[in-house]
């Protein structure tokens, strides 16, 4: 009797070493992989977060260097007009002739300013315009409009808050010209950006205000389409590129404080750098998406993952090899003391281990002093194995009924016994499928087809174990299967009528009807128990409207599953679209009515799909 139990003891030994090998190996790779593996990850993200943020830095610089050589310009020009002695003379001259009668002089005179200043702008003319103000209300143009008109520069808008006392360069909004636009139809709602100076004589007294006019499409003409977006604002806040108004932009904010060089996030998804105009004090701001600006961190986070995983791979592989090259020997060793009796005190015949796994010669000499321990090595083992299976029980009962599981097996054997071939196949078949529906954690968002199909399986399911008992019907539109829906919101209300609603004696029917209108999309689940008892129902309602009406934060362990559960998902995904009713029909039966709109408005954990 004891010699035929020893072969199922020895392989039980051998499996459980095998598998303590096993999970040795296997736990010191998926410690030491991941370890390398983040490691890995953070050190060279690092690096190319960094290289991409110089990157930004240094378009930020170019962007302000190409905007500042065309501030530049149109300085020189200001410049070389207003400290030319021949149109200071020019200038002085004006204003004596200003109030004299004569008109033909003063034409002739306004034309030769009007040339001067043109032959100062030079042939390729930089700027499209230069005008100056006198005191008198007059200006005086050269460029596209070269003559006088009875334009006072306190009437222009663009003009207006500039600080023009103070003596130095001032640069205006964008603007539109109306003078320009009717003399030259070809500049019609071009927009334009001015540089402002006052122009003292030797006295400082002042002779009137010097405009240079520049299109703003030239001045941000080297501003990057594709690649970054740019933000130009002045020193009060206004956004100049691209203007869209006048008053301070709320973005301006982030500036104040700000050094230039400092890494900066707008809006939460685009990573900024700023950066000061010389020319004109202008705050420059360049920005990216982060999802475009780290794209090789991203790259570089796929090729680890798949790395990662290939080499885990090749290490389970290695790991199971190494376990069984190890308890290959170590079954002979068992097989050369099957014959050693517990009790027995002579030692057993000598083992014969691989040649290349000397090593185990010691562990034969420690099974020949350590017999006498040998029953209580066994109970320690034998406990960490039913450590290990209530382990695997508590997870595999955190992912389905361990009863309807049992059931399923029990019904199943039954069959066996039967002869009832063809059943058992379908029986495994929708078993498997429940399996692998609920262990699938990479979304937790499917389409409702999907989640009819479990709800069908697990029914049929229960149908092999009643019967005759149970009767389900499942009728829904073909154009709500494509809905996407939280997952796992049918069975529980299925499973939750099995358990309370089917108290009396069978048979019971269960139905499924689905529904789409007005832009939703329902599901009513009917049973004909005896529905819900007056109480717990006025409890539920009150819960799933306490529910209904906020956003909880539930989870998608089967365990955690039930009605409440499910109003909350519902509540995540659909927000105020989400349906969800429960309540007993006058005919008799329990009724749960959910569903939502076509689009979700909310997102669930793990729902990317």
């Amino acid at each position: 009797m004891t010699a035929r139990r020893r072969p199922a003891y020895h392989f039980q030994a051998v499996k459980s070493v095998r598998a303590t090998l096993f999970s040795s190996y296997l736990l010191l790779i998926l410690v030491s992989i991941p370890l390398l593996t983040v490691f890995s990850y953070f050190y060279t993200a690092n690096a190319l977060k960094a290289q991409a943020i110089g990157a930004l830095k240094d378009l930020s610089a170019t962007v302000v260097g190409a905007l500042d050589a065309e501030l530049f310009k149109m300085n020189a020009v200001s410049v070389n007009i207003g400290s030319s002695e021949l149109v200071r003379q020019l200038l002085q001259e004006h204003a004596a002739l200003s109030g004299q009668a004569d008109r033909t002089w003063q034409y002739l005179h306004t034309a030769r300013l009007a040339e001067v200043m043109q032959t100062i702008v030079g042939a390729y003319k930089p700027v499209p315009q230069v005008n100056f103000y006198d005191l008198a209300g007059t200006m005086i143009g050269a460029g596209v409009y070269s003559q006088a008109a009875p334009l006072a520069a306190e009437s222009l808008p663009w003009l207006k808050g500039l600080d023009l006392d103070s003596g130095t360069k001032q640069y205006s909004l964008p603007h539109v010209d109306p003078l320009l636009e009717k003399t030259f139809p070809l500049y019609e709602k071009r927009s334009y950006i001015s540089l402002c100076r006052t122009l003292y004589d030797e006295y400082r007294r002042v002779m009137g205000i010097l405009e240079v006019k520049q299109f703003t499409d030239t001045i941000f003409r080297s501003m990057p389409s594709q690649s970054a977006r740019v933000l130009v604002f002045d020193g009060a806040g206004v956004r100049l590129y691209p203007f869209e108004s006048d008053r301070p932009d709320p973005a301006y904010a982030i500036l104040r404080g700000r050094p230039d060089g400092q890494l900066l996030t707008l809006g939460g998804r685009e990573l900024a750098v700023a950066a000061s105009s010389g020319q004109s004090g202008w705050r420059v701001v360049v920005s990216q998406q982060q999802r475009r600006l780290l794209a090789p961190v991203r790259e570089f986070a796929t090729i680890l993952v798949l790395f990662g995983l290939a080499l885990l791979a090749a290490a389970v592989l290695l790991a199971s090899r190494l376990a069984v090259r190890i308890t290959v020997p170590l079954r002979r060793l068992h097989d050369s003391v099957r014959g050693l009796d517990w009790n027995a005190v002579s030692l057993a015949a000598p083992a014969h281990p691989a040649a290349d796994l000397g090593e185990l010669e010691e562990l034969e000499q420690a099974f020949r002093d350590m017999r006498g321990k040998l029953k209580t090595s066994m109970d320690e083992a034998l406990q960490a194995r039913a450590h290990e299976l209530q382990a695997t029980m508590l997870a595999l009962q955190a992912q389905m009924d361990p009863h309807f599981v049992y059931n399923m097996l029990a019904t199943i054997g039954i069959m066996a016994e039967e002869g009832m071939v063809r059943e058992i196949a379908e029986s495994v078949e929708h078993l498997t499928h429940l399996l692998r529906y609920i262990s699938s954690g990479k979304s937790s968002v499917v389409t409702l087809g999907e989640e009819l199909e479990y709800a069908r399986r697990y029914l049929a399911c229960l149908k092999v174990r009643f019967r005759d008992g149970l009767f389900f019907d499942i009728q829904v539109p073909p154009e709500l299967l494509e809905v996407r829906v939280p997952k796992l919101i049918v069975q529980p209300i299925i499973e939750n009528a099995m358990k309370y609603a089917f108290t009396q004696a069978p048979p019971w029917h269960l139905s499924i009807r689905g529904q789409a209108g007005e832009g939703r999309w329902t599901l009513r689940i009917h049973d004909d128990g005896p529905g819900f008892a007056p109480g717990r129902l006025a409890e539920l309602e009150a819960q799933i409207a306490a529910r209904l009406g906020s956003i909880p934060e539930p989870t998608l362990a089967i365990s955690g599953l039930g009605l409440l559960n499910i109003s909350s998902r519902l509540r995540l995904f659909y927000g105020e679209e989400a349906v969800y009713r429960i309540g007993n029909e006058p005919e008799g039966g329990a009724t749960v009515l959910i569903g939502g709109s076509f689009e979700p408005k909310g997102e669930l954990l793990g729902s990317g799909r």
